[in-house]
């Protein structure tokens, strides 16, 4: 859970798990704010903001601001999401006959 609670690390990269076939941008959106409890059984909650678009290779394209809600159209270079799917072919090299023993539980 701490990986979807921190999308970015301490170089400002996406991480990679969430989007491990590594050629494809990913926008990312999160709320910003304060929304109180309707039940009034606790202050709310808050949101921290900073949505973001990460590159092919997790590189960052976009941030918003913590603080303020914003509407961005970021670029998407789709030349370098079909570079990055030549230069780590992660579809390619998958071994699907492998795949198998996914479906079955530990203990069978």
């Amino acid at each position: 859970m701490r990986a979807a609670m921190r999308p970015m690390n301490r170089n400002g990269n996406a991480r990679p798990g969430p989007r491990c076939n590594g050629d494809t941008p990913l926008p990312t959106v999160c709320r910003t704010g304060h929304e109180p409890d309707p039940s009034s059984q606790t202050h709310g909650i808050e949101f921290w903001g900073s949505s973001f678009v990460a590159g092919p290779q997790g590189e960052l394209l976009y941030r918003a601001p913590k603080d303020e809600e914003v509407t961005a159209v970021v670029d998407i270079d789709l030349r370098r999401s079909e570079q990055v799917r030549r230069w780590w072919p992660f579809l390619r090299d998958r071994r699907i006959e492998e795949f198998g023993g996914l479906t079955r539980r530990f203990i069978d």
